[in-house]
């Protein structure tokens, strides 16, 4: 049981520079939900071995990731292999497999590149990149100052809940109830066409003091998140989504900036981040979600940063879009159902 930092380090085996790596290392059934592993952790293997199989190039930040669940993962020994598809001018592909017992179990192509430092961090101003203050510039859609909030106490059933906290964003949570539960009788907009989505929204601690916000932690927090089903009103669960859980199908990671960990500005919290998810389609237990994951002012319950425009200095760090499939308990591997008490299912 390690902190991610440690628990994400991939060990070269072997490997030919511009051609095939492989990596071992052993999964941390903390960083997952009894013996299955969380589906960001995963992704933190893979783009950490990837990354590292890309240190005789120029072209080292990740621009995108597509990653496709085969089949379950689990805690153990594994390897990774990466193979160099197609160096470019601009960009270089790179395909990434884990395996397990000899089986590939998740499958991911990325794309390597170069990514501007944000002008919020002290990068130059480009017309090519959209940014505060520009007034199509996209802002942290979270409402309240995480100095505002106290740690929620109801936290998953996951592993690791004892290495992280959060506080639930009021706003989100409070639109589902008046769009499903006091709107059920209204009427649709019709001057606003389209709408029709459940939100959330959380502030984020990593509680280990040597966590920073590199690589593996920004494609773990990729992929947290509350499954919608646990965010539909009491009367669409009808008392059934408590025996679900839920699986991750594909999940595409955009990289949009790199944080500068190593050194970060002192209007942005070291090892916290702003979450926001949205999902608009659920059909047979298919579900999509979109995650944002932003800087963030302070931790939570600090007062960091409360005097500021804080606000217009966020900057999203990625954007994750994934498809995930609801499934009863029981059928996702051996692992009994404990208890039915609703939790919530990262």
């Amino acid at each position: 049981m390690a902190p991610l930092s440690v628990a994400v380090q991939p060990v070269l085996e072997e490997g030919i520079p511009g051609g095939h790596h492989c990596y071992t290392g052993i999964v941390d059934t903390e960083w997952g939900y009894e013996n299955f592993p969380h589906g960001g952790y995963i992704i933190a293997l893979i783009c950490t071995a990837a990354t590292k199989a890309r240190q005789h190039t120029d072209r080292l930040d990740i621009i995108h990731a597509s990653t496709h669940f085969i089949s379950a993962t689990k805690g153990g020994p594994y390897k990774i292999y990466v193979e160099t598809i197609r160096e470019g001018k601009s960009f270089h592909n790179v395909s990434a497999k884990f395996c397990q017992d000899g089986a590939p179990k998740v499958v991911t192509h990325l794309i390597f590149g170069v990514l501007p430092l944000h002008p919020l961090f002290g990068g130059k101003a480009d017309p090519q990149t959209l940014a505060i203050p520009d007034p199509l510039a996209r802002r942290i859609p979270l409402s309240v100052h995480p100095g505002e909030l106290s740690e929620d106490r109801e936290i998953s059933q996951a592993q690791f809940k004892n290495r992280m906290r959060w506080a639930f964003d009021p706003a989100p949570l409070e639109y589902n109830r008046e769009r499903y539960l006091e709107g059920e009788s209204a009427e649709p907009d019709k001057e606003s066409p389209g709408g029709g989505e459940v939100r959330w929204g959380c502030w984020f601690d990593f509680v280990d003091e040597d966590q920073k916000l590199d690589l593996p932690a920004i494609c773990f927090l990729s992929d947290l998140f509350v499954r919608v089903p646990d965010l539909l009103p009491a009367a669409k669960q009808d008392g059934t989504w408590s025996m679900y859980s839920y699986t991750t199908l594909v999940l595409n990671v955009e990289f949009k900036c790199k944080f500068p960990y190593e050194n970060p500005p002192k209007v942005y919290a070291p090892r916290s981040v702003g979450l926001y998810s949205t999902s608009r389609f659920m059909h047979g237990g298919l579900f999509d979600d979109r995650v944002e994951v932003w800087t963030a002012p302070a931790a939570i319950a600090e007062e960091d940063n409360m005097d500021r425009n804080w606000r217009e200095e966020q900057v999203c760090l990625v954007a994750a879009n994934q498809i995930s499939v609801a499934h009863p308990l029981g059928l996702k591997g051996k692992g009994s159902r404990k208890s039915q008490k609703p939790v919530h299912k990262l």
